[in-house]
């Protein structure tokens, strides 16, 4: 889906300088050729669930600890460019984040995309792919074991804060397309599609500006060297319409009841092809 030239609001915070303006002009072009390939997992009552995999013991030091901040280091910063293989670069830049900690290039992040595209039955297909699909890739690849799902943002934190990154799917709006002067994205304005990026960290250092840092799959030259933060609330709203997942051990705990995701607005939607 090709964006309409609309500028995002964040724009405004842009400097006008003529140089600056040239670069940011350029910058804005390819925001607008940007594609977006996230389509949301169908439910399936065989998905494995985060929570299942919180331990008591993690719970109990990141209360005794008091872990509050938590950025896993990555080695990479890749770009999709014009094409709809988020979900594959987000895998493949889960695969360069610690503890991984691999060499993933955009080669392989097309490979992981187009074996999701296998996996599916449709091995040709642009349209994008969802996260279980990219999961299925990713293990048939041996680089995880097993993996997860999750819609909630306790969880998620709970994960990041000693376990790992977390691969998001996740509705992407017009005021997400460039992060604000304080490196914050919001899911304001027009939507745009469905866009896979990885959760890389969280802050909950200050009570009233707790949020997490993604990093996305589109260059160093978008938002922070290709990061942005997103509050704790914004990422709860866009997870009612989207979903998390991330690799997890064997052996795999007794499975828990499997939730059904909330239900969400129309306006809200995914489309299931983007």
């Amino acid at each position: 889906m090709r964006l309409r030239q609309r500028l995002p609001r964040t724009c405004a915070t842009f400097k006008t300088d003529t140089n600056s303006v040239k670069r940011d002009s350029k910058m804005i072009t390819r925001l607008f050729e940007r594609q977006f390939g996230y389509i949301k997992s169908p439910f399936d009552g065989h998905d494995w669930q985060l929570g299942a995999h919180i331990t008591t013991g993690m719970e109990i030091r990141r209360k005794v600890l008091r872990l509050r901040y938590k950025l896993w280091e990555y080695n990479r910063v890749l770009d999709q460019l014009k094409t709809n293989h988020c979900v594959g670069f987000s895998y493949a830049d889960f695969g360069n984040a610690l503890p991984i900690d691999s060499n993933l290039d955009a080669a392989v992040a097309r490979d992981i995309y187009y074996l999701a595209k296998f996996i599916e039955g449709d091995p040709s297909g642009e349209n994008g792919t969802t996260l279980r699909d990219g999961a299925k890739a990713f293990k048939q690849l041996g680089r995880i074991e097993a993996y997860a799902f999750s819609y909630s943002v306790s969880e998620i934190a709970a994960w990041l804060f000693e376990r790992g990154p977390v691969v998001v799917g996740t509705p992407w709006y017009e005021d997400m397309m460039l992060p604000d002067g304080n490196g914050f994205v919001h899911p304001r304005g027009l939507p745009y599609g469905g866009h896979a990026w990885l959760l890389i960290g969280a802050d909950y250092r200050n009570f009233f500006n707790q949020h997490f840092i993604g990093l996305n799959s589109w260059g160093k030259s978008w938002g922070n060297n290709g990061t942005f933060k997103i509050s704790k609330g914004d990422l709860a709203m866009l997870l009612r319409g989207g979903e998390a997942l991330t690799a997890v051990e064997l052996p795999l705990p007794v499975k828990s009841e499997n939730p059904v995701p909330e239900s969400i607005p129309v306006s809200m939607a995914i489309p299931a092809v983007i």
